[in-house]
């Protein structure tokens, strides 16, 4: 742990600073489509999911575990593209949400800590790439640990915030313009979806052939998707977002040169999860996420051990 102001904080400290609204939890007979129209509703990516028979909650579903279901659906071929027909014929919007527990490592479970406990098993969480655990009545998400680590930055007085991202080791090798995985802009929204759950990925940048950077395309993007507009999946990714959107958004980005404190105001800012590294010329060179910044708060530096 960096700083004894983190080493004494409980889960409870960083709920206090949070609107604590009641619960959304799923049935487990929820659809696939009406969980993705509840997220879209409510602004979320992910609620848990009560049990049928015993009532309890078995596991807090996300976008990313939808994604894995749609992209592979069971009637697809892998390794083709599936016609408009095709895609509308699928059933995975028909089934129940409680279908999709396990399918990542996330929702093997239920990830979830006391309001008294220290604030330190929290971050090892999340430092593992959890993004979410249960608090009780209440979820709290990486971006939470993010806003709370960013107002008590002044008691924390930790060189960590000031230092660059290439000085913590959050714009090295590992994360190269060579190494990082990307889609060009004529992709279809569903090859991307593919090679994100093929790469166990929630986002890819989406570049031009000199890879310069365009925009990006997350899990998140499936909020809302139901049988009557699957079909812009087969849509290149650009074509995908406008009609989602009204226009394709340009992404978060930030320089290896840049304190580590401008990614994560930027991430805690716009509730995302992850910021592109770009150099000079716009081109994508690598990826920040909050995973990555949290590790560096973290008991156990995961990050470092990869």
């Amino acid at each position: 742990m960096a700083n004894l102001f983190l080493q004494n904080k409980c889960v409870g400290d960083v709920l206090e600073g949070k609107n604590t609204e009641k619960l959304l939890v799923l049935g487990a007979d929820t659809t696939v489509a009406a969980a993705l129209e509840t997220f879209k509703e409510n602004g979320i990516v992910a609620a848990p999911v009560r049990d049928r028979e015993s009532g309890d909650i078995v596991a807090i579903i996300g976008v990313e575990d939808i994604l894995l279901y749609v992209a592979f659906a069971s009637n697809l071929k892998a390794g083709e593209l599936p016609s408009a027909s095709q895609l509308a014929e699928s059933t995975s919007f028909d089934v129940a949400v409680q279908a999709l527990v396990g399918a990542t490592a996330e929702s093997t479970r239920v990830w979830s800590v006391a309001r008294e406990d220290n604030l330190r098993g929290l971050l090892e969480m999340f430092s593992k790439g959890v993004h979410r655990v249960l608090v009780g009545e209440n979820i709290l998400a990486q971006v939470d640990v993010g806003r709370f680590i960013l107002k008590g930055r002044e008691n924390i007085g930790d060189p960590i915030l000031g230092a660059s991202l290439a000085n913590n080791g959050l714009a090295n090798p590992a994360h190269t313009m060579d190494s990082l995985v990307r889609v060009s802009p004529a992709t279809t929204a569903l090859e991307a979806f593919r090679i994100m759950g093929q790469k166990g990925l929630n986002a890819l940048p989406v570049c031009e052939e000199n890879g310069s950077l365009v925009t990006q395309l997350s899990a998140s993007d499936l909020r809302g998707l139901d049988r009557a507009s699957v079909a812009q999946l087969l849509e290149p990714v650009g074509k995908f977002l406008e009609g989602r959107y009204g226009a394709v958004v340009k992404p978060i980005t930030v320089f290896p040169h840049d304190p580590t404190e401008k990614a994560l105001t930027a991430m805690v800012g716009a509730s995302v999860h992850r910021v592109w590294v770009i150099d000079a010329q716009n081109r994508a060179t690598g990826v920040v996420s909050l995973t990555d910044v949290l590790c560096k708060f973290s008991p156990f530096d995961f990050q470092e051990q990869a």
